[in-house]
């Protein structure tokens, strides 16, 4: 179960992941979930066993989460030129993730998952399923066209959001986040020098989560 594997960090355990055994489920014919009064029980024992907070969980065992922190960015990344909003490939990678073209589609109005980034200290840009925006480390002869790939730390995954312009600069290559000028939302996005233009203004749209 998810929430005992996290009670096992928490209080100084480790779960492997060894995939050739085998686990067994067994169910009552009843829930065996009951209301409970009080937690006092389960908070001693948290403070008997030198538990850690489920902040350190996320910090220090599942750093790559989607979950929204007060020290990053959670929301929608909205073009200043279209008023359409960043979206989540629906294609599928190696590993069942959502892999494929960065593109634009109308903002939602309900907040879609599709449309939900995070962006960390790290300028990592991400959402979930653990997949981050991710582009070519230089320049070539055709614009580089930025994805949607499984995150993997490097530095082609590495933006820096510059509030004054607001443009949103590849780390590795120092072009910056760009529309393609057919302004087909099916089109990839893609990385150009960086200039003044409209077309590479993105408004960070919070979503709040408190």
């Amino acid at each position: 179960m998810f929430s005992l594997s996290m009670q096992v960090w928490q209080c100084g355990g480790s779960v492997e992941i060894v995939p050739c055994s085998h686990v067994g489920h067994l169910l009552g014919e009843a829930a065996a979930m009951r209301d409970k009064e009080t937690v006092r029980d389960r908070l001693e024992l948290r403070e008997k066993l030198k538990c850690k907070s489920f902040e350190w969980y996320l910090d220090n065992i599942w750093p790559q989460h989607f979950m929204p922190k007060d020290d990053r960015f959670f929301g929608m990344i909205r073009s200043r030129l279209t008023d359409q909003c960043m979206v989540k490939p629906t294609g599928k990678g190696t590993l069942n993730q959502p892999t494929g073209a960065a593109s634009l589609m109308a903002c939602t109005a309900g907040h879609s998952l599709q449309q939900m980034f995070v962006m960390t200290p790290e300028g990592a840009v991400m959402t979930d399923e653990a997949v981050c925006l991710d582009a070519p480390e230089r320049d070539d002869a055709i614009k580089p066209k930025v994805r949607v790939m499984a995150c993997n730390g490097s530095r082609r995954q590495r933006w820096k959001y510059h509030h004054e312009n607001e443009t949103m600069q590849h780390a590795s290559s120092g072009l910056c986040l760009d529309i393609p000028k057919s302004r087909n939302p099916e089109d990839s996005l893609l990385l150009s020098t960086c200039s003044q233009n409209v077309s590479q203004r993105w408004i960070l749209e919070a979503v709040p989560w408190k």
